[in-house]
C-alpha cells in the first residue's frame, strides 16, 4: 500500500469513527438508546411495524444539538418537545404541546426547526388537521402560543435556509407544495403566490 492510499484509508476511518461517536452522542442526547429498546420488547415490536414519528434536529449556538420530536412524558402522555442540552451538558426537556395523547403511534405528521437570528427558534408542526407555529426564546426556552396556519394534511415541512426572509416549504397529501414566508422573524407567516 503507497502512502498516498494509506492516507485515503486512515482518512476515511476516521470520519467513520467521527460518525460512529456522533451517533452514540445524538442517541444518548435524545434517548435513541438500543440497549433500552432491547430490554423492552414491546416498544422495539411497536417500531418495527411502524415507521418512526418525524424528528427535526438543528444545533444552537454554542454547536450543541437540539431536537424537536414527539416525547413521552412522565405521565404516559405524548406530545411534541424541545430536547437540548444545557450549559453543564445535561439534557433539557421542554414540552410545546398539551394534547395528551395516551394512545401508541405518531400523533404529528411532520416537524421544522430552524435557528431564527440571535434570539432563538423557528417552530412548525402538524397534525391530522392543521399546521402551528410558534418562536422559542433560545436561552430560557419559552414560548408564545402556538398559531394555525391555513394549510391540512401536511406531511413535509421543511425552512429554507438561503433566503432573505425566513421562509419554509410545505407539503401536502395530494402532492401540492406551497412556500409561506415571514417578514417579522416568524411571528406572522403568509402563503407566496402558487408560481
Amino acid at each position: 500500500m503507497n502512502k498516498l492510499n494509506f492516507m485515503k484509508t486512515n482518512g476515511t476511518k476516521k470520519r467513520w469513527q467521527s460518525a460512529a461517536a456522533l451517533t452514540m452522542i445524538y442517541g444518548a442526547i435524545f434517548g435513541i438508546n438500543s440497549l433500552q429498546a432491547k430490554e423492552n420488547g414491546v416498544v422495539q415490536e411497536a417500531n418495527v411495524k411502524q415507521p418512526p414519528c418525524p424528528i427535526a434536529q438543528a444545533q444552537d449556538h454554542r454547536q450543541q444539538p437540539i431536537a424537536f420530536k414527539q416525547h413521552m412524558f412522565d405521565d404516559g402522555a405524548q406530545d411534541l418537545a424541545v430536547i437540548a442540552v444545557d450549559e453543564q451538558q445535561g439534557r433539557i426537556t421542554k414540552r410545546i404541546t398539551y394534547n395528551q395523547h395516551q394512545e401508541a403511534g405518531c400523533h404529528f405528521s411532520a416537524v421544522a426547526i430552524a435557528r431564527g437570528g440571535d434570539w432563538g427558534w423557528l417552530m412548525v408542526w402538524a397534525d391530522a388537521e392543521k399546521i402551528y407555529y410558534t418562536r422559542l426564546d433560545g436561552e430560557a426556552l419559552v414560548f408564545v402560543p402556538p398559531k394555525k396556519l391555513p394549510i391540512s394534511q401536511v406531511t413535509l415541512i421543511e425552512f429554507l435556509l438561503d433566503t432573505a426572509q425566513p421562509t419554509m416549504r410545505v407539503q401536502t397529501m395530494q402532492g401540492k407544495t406551497q412556500l409561506l414566508t415571514s417578514d417579522d422573524e416568524g411571528r406572522n407567516w403568509q402563503l407566496l403566490p402558487d408560481q
